[in-house]
């Protein structure tokens, strides 16, 4: 078993990325979930847009780290994943 986190990174300046922040709007997964890669986690907004937070692995979710309705900043980790 291996655990791989997840941050949420999104395209903005380097200058403004410790500052960058953003909404979890809402959270698609479960502790337990069965991912596939490209499944969306999650949708968060940030100033500019709305985006899907995609899995990067197959797996199944170990852990979540954020909540939704909350503001969190750019490499937050959102969640962990158990991979084989």
């Amino acid at each position: 078993m291996k655990l791989e986190t997840i941050p949420i990174t999104f395209e903005t300046s380097a200058k403004v990325k410790s500052e960058a922040k953003f909404e979890l709007v809402e959270l698609l997964v479960s502790v337990g979930s069965e991912v596939k890669e490209g499944d969306v986690l999650a949708v968060i907004e940030t100033e500019k847009a709305t985006a899907d937070i995609e899995s990067p692995m197959a797996g199944r979710v170990h852990e979540i780290f954020l909540k939704a309705g909350e503001t969190y900043h750019h490499g937050d980790v959102l969640c962990a994943i158990e991979t084989a």
